[in-house]
């Protein structure tokens, strides 16, 4: 391997590991679970319109939009629009469910995919980063009920499986 490979092999990590400790779901993992999760996750890309996630699948991959725009779709219809840095099915890493919606590249789209086949071994190997995961989610679930109690609208009424 040339120095240059090794270099480009780092950085990659490094940037991956940069973009997970952005996201709000992993606030309080420590450095070195950050370096696990950089190295198990997957970098895909997606064209315009390409579906990413489609609703009634089993949900079993987080998805982390590192450039690009994705629409969440139900039914046919545009229920969000996320972009760079957003994090989405964050709960299919503790769970098993079916997609309640589908996850479609509105451009040209770099994600960042995390397996729940690869992430959840790892967290039951540490209960306290799993203590961690399962505290943000539920966090999460708890603003998001939140903002659809004082704010009601049809785009928060499709679930917490998009956080």
């Amino acid at each position: 391997m040339s120095l240059s490979a090794q270099n480009e092999g780092r950085c990659d990590l490094h940037c991956c590991m940069q973009i997970l400790r952005d996201v709000p779901l992993f606030t309080g993992l420590s450095s070195d679970f950050f370096r696990v999760m950089a190295y198990l996750c997957e970098r895909q890309s997606y064209g315009a319109d390409q579906v990413i996630l489609a609703a009634g699948e089993t949900a079993e991959t987080a998805v982390i939009v590192v450039r690009g725009d994705v629409r969440i779709e139900r039914e046919g219809r545009r229920v969000a629009t996320l972009a760079k840095g957003s994090c989405v099915g964050g709960m299919a890493l503790l769970g098993k469910f079916r997609w309640l919606y589908s996850l479609r590249a509105e451009t040209e789209l770099e994600c960042l995919l995390l397996y729940q086949r690869k992430f959840l071994p790892q967290f039951i190997a540490r209960p306290d980063a799993l203590a961690v995961l399962a505290g943000n989610v539920a966090e999460a679930v708890v603003a998001r009920e939140r903002r659809q109690l004082e704010y009601p609208r049809d785009e928060l009424s499709y679930g917490s499986s998009m956080i």
